[in-house]
């Protein structure tokens, strides 16, 4: 699947069956093994700027003691962990400066069946999800509150 914004075409494509991705598929990968994901921007008038890549929500393009390298291409960018353990399971998106983010999510299996898991992944990447717009909601009535308590100080 492919996520289309406007005339630019964005995805990630998972390295063994190269299937492109949309807003949060699942790749399964086994413990210690390699972890290759490839962005490709396609149908772009032009090349990013930059291609960040983040793990959850942490910006890991420079986390050379993890293990990670990034590769950039005019029109691709690619992801490699050397040696995939449990803690890199999770989302990552690819950010191109010039389109939309492409996210998958990650799981690394200690010996797990990845057709079991398949059946609850809908509901991870769901809960996921749900769980970066409560902590949006969160932080606007925060900063609501903070702005009524100043205005209401302003008016006394």
């Amino acid at each position: 699947m492919i996520t289309l914004i406007g005339s630019t075409t964005l995805g990630i494509i998972s390295e063994r069956r190269r299937q492109r991705s949309l807003g949060g598929p699942d790749k399964f990968v086994k413990s210690g093994s390699l972890l290759r994901l490839t962005c490709v921007l396609r149908r772009s008038t032009e090349a990013p700027v930059y291609v960040f890549w983040y793990h959850e929500e942490r910006m890991i393009n420079y986390d050379l003691g993890r293990g990670v390298k990034v590769r950039h291409a005019r029109y691709s960018s690619e992801l490699v962990v050397a040696e995939a353990h449990k803690s890199d399971s999770g989302n990552y998106s690819c950010v191109p400066s010039n389109a939309r983010p492409a996210n998958i999510n990650v799981h690394i299996l200690n010996g797990e069946e990845p057709a079991a898991m398949q059946h609850g992944s809908k509901s991870f990447s769901i809960s996921l999800t749900s769980r970066r717009r409560h902590r949006h909601l969160e932080e606007r009535l925060f900063v609501f509150f903070l702005l009524a308590i100043t205005f209401a100080l302003q008016i006394r």
